[in-house]
């Protein structure tokens, strides 16, 4: 802002006069009666433009902005009441540990919404949530799935460990791969909008996929999928996650390797770095911790959800997506080791999140404060898997673990 009070007309006569717009200012000049005299040297200094007061004011503008937004995302409500209740369990023979799941909700092949559960025997089982069927079971697949993610109503995707990544139709045993396979474990899928498809594992490779309709590519019926974009990084990536942006239909891509405090943010389709961010609250530290679970909030675009790999308890970190500026850094009491794999969903109405640990306790902690608030017993070994979900207009958890169960959890009455 500018040192010392200037009057408007002033600033006016001086700019005419750096311009040579020498007309205008004797005009100026002759009706308002202001005694304008030319300075023959100036401070560049502390030389004051309408181009320096126009950008100013665009600062101070956005420092508003900023400052409402700032306010509008860290408001979160406080902890909404529930009462776990378990409301369906589903047992799986002994040998079939759960290594991914995920709710797919509505199938053009099924009636009711359905549940997609992968397990360490190679088989996938498409379960009705309403009724606790089995609707369909892919079968001894090529390698054991690791993550799974719905496309739409007709298809679905998994990384497997085989380093391959799937693509399977509800209405059919066949399934199709994708053109690129990873060197090491394909462990991580996402899907933007029914538009891109990113894949990455241990190998620190990520490709980028967009998906075709009938509108842009005759070949549909051969591969849903077209390769775009690839990088290569020079670590195994253990997180990543579609991020809006502002006035664009394209997202960016938050992308976090092993052993790094750094987030990185790549544009799409070009998978060109445009920012590196430091999480430590402290930027000048470069303690490594590793993101292993991301999720935009639900009722907050503006945020991102993290936890990682911190031991001895779980932690948990809601950051603006925009500026990564750290609005809620909460230690759990979720106990986890350098092997764990911690994972974490919001709430529906984001006022608390679900971790899992290694002591077979799913713990609900609000994301205001980071107290416990709840704690559901049930499973007798880890949790590998969670999901919220809206069935019949009431809140659901869905925990999947390495006991071969499972659970579905009624939270509110």
């Amino acid at each position: 802002m500018p040192s010392s009070p200037v009057k408007t007309i002033e600033l006016v006569a001086e700019w005419l006069s750096s311009q040579g717009y020498n007309d205008t200012l004797k005009e100026l000049t002759n009706e308002s009666g202001f005694p304008f005299e030319p300075k023959n040297e100036i401070n560049h200094q502390d030389k004051i433009s309408l181009e320096k007061l126009v950008h100013e004011h665009n600062m101070r503008e956005l420092a508003v902005s900023m400052q409402k937004l700032n306010n509008e995302i860290t408001s979160f409500d406080e902890w909404s009441k529930v009462e776990p209740e378990m409301q369906l369990l589903i047992q799986l023979p002994d040998s079939e540990k759960v290594t991914a799941l995920r709710y797919a909700g509505k199938a053009h092949a099924f009636k009711n919404p359905v549940l997609l559960i992968a397990t360490q025997e190679r088989n996938i089982r498409v379960f009705d949530v309403v009724h606790g069927l089995i609707l369909h079971c892919f079968q001894k697949l090529p390698s054991i799935v690791l993550n799974i993610c719905p496309v739409d109503e007709d298809t679905f995707v998994t990384t497997n460990m085989d380093g391959k990544v799937y693509v399977f139709h509800y209405s059919t045993d066949e399934y199709e791969v994708l053109e690129k396979k990873h060197l090491r474990f394909a462990t991580n899928v996402r899907v933007w909008k029914n538009k891109f498809l990113v894949t990455t594992g241990f190998d620190g490779n990520v490709f980028l996929y967009q998906k075709l309709t009938e509108d842009n590519d005759t070949r549909l019926t051969q591969q849903p999928f077209q390769f775009v974009k690839s990088i290569s990084l020079p670590n195994r990536i253990d997180c990543i996650e579609f991020l809006e942006q502002r006035d664009s239909e394209l997202p960016f891509l938050l992308v976090n390797t092993h052993d790094s405090p750094f987030v990185e943010t790549y544009s799409v389709p070009e998978l060109v770095c445009v920012r590196q961010t430091n999480l430590n609250i402290n930027e000048d530290l470069y303690v490594s911790f590793n993101i292993m679970d991301a999720h935009i909030c639900p009722t907050k675009p503006q945020i991102l959800g993290l936890v990682t790999d911190n031991e001895p308890y779980g932690r948990f970190l809601a950051v603006s997506n925009e500026t990564y500026k750290t609005i809620a850094d909460h230690w759990t009491n979720s106990p986890q080791t350098k092997f764990s794999q911690p994972r974490f969903v919001w709430r529906s109405d984001a006022t608390g999140v679900w971790m899992n640990g290694d002591d077979t306790v799913i713990r609900g902690v609000e994301s205001k404060s980071g107290r416990e608030m709840c704690v559901i017993e049930g499973h007798t070994a880890p949790v590998r898997c969670l999901e919220t979900v809206i069935i019949k207009g009431r809140e659901h958890l869905i925990s999947g673990a390495q006991d071969s169960t499972v659970r579905i959890w009624r939270l509110t009455a």
